[in-house]
């Protein structure tokens, strides 16, 4: 049976939106954890479900939505918005517009 290697760098990450998505609220950084945890236990399983990046390397996106947008507070849903961002280390164009009347 393959194994999957979570690189230390990888972990740091994890470790670091664990701690991020706590603050946020209680208990969404256990539902991360979760979903990483099953997101490893499908590699092991189910292998061929993610893309080859180098030889044996293979990459896995984590399913997990977060609602992060409050509608009464736009400013603070834009600055929780760019801390995950920094967080996750993501490279992003940003397009804001205005409310269509």
């Amino acid at each position: 049976m393959k194994r999957v290697i979570v690189r230390p760098a990888a972990a740091a990450d994890i470790e670091e939106a664990y701690d991020w998505y706590e603050q946020q609220r209680p208990g969404l950084g256990e539902e991360f954890l979760t979903a990483i945890r099953s997101t490893l236990d499908r590699m092991v399983t189910e292998p061929e479900a993610f893309a080859v990046i180098h030889r044996a390397t293979r990459r896995a996106l984590v399913p997990h939505r977060y609602q992060l947008l409050d509608q009464t507070n736009y400013r603070k849903s834009v600055d929780q918005l760019v801390s995950l961002l920094q967080v996750l280390d993501c490279d992003v164009d940003l397009v804001v517009r205005a409310k269509s009347a």
